[in-house]
């Protein structure tokens, strides 16, 4: 159950973009590609911020498509290991058996 109200030091959740790369080209899109894949250092300095900012439980990992994103399993374990729960914003386009057990066994939230 979430604590109401939410505060600045907690929030149920928050999300981090780790591409603005995509894997299709929506009509009706307004993302656009400005810097592409992210360092994955980078990312895990915002997901620890993050997590001391707000306080939150769940982190979205979004894009662009985050399933093209190289290091996507390493970013999914790392929220898992910081105590928080990762969870996928995706097209679904590049999933493929292996990738999704490859996920669920770094713990993403299905």
């Amino acid at each position: 159950m979430y604590r109401f109200p939410w505060t600045q030091v907690y929030t149920p959740g928050t999300w981090i973009e780790v591409t603005d790369s995509c894997d299709l080209s929506c009509p009706g899109c307004f993302r656009q590609q400005l810097e592409g894949h992210r360092p994955l250092e980078l990312i895990k300095e915002e997901v620890q911020l993050c997590q001391k900012l707000t306080n939150c439980e769940r982190i979205a990992i979004a894009g662009g498509e985050p399933l093209i994103y190289p290091d996507l399993t390493e970013v999914v374990a790392f929220i898992a290991e910081q105590g928080m729960k990762p969870v996928l914003m995706t097209n679904g386009e590049s999933l493929s058996p292996e990738y999704a057990r490859d996920l669920k066994a770094a713990l993403l939230v299905v």
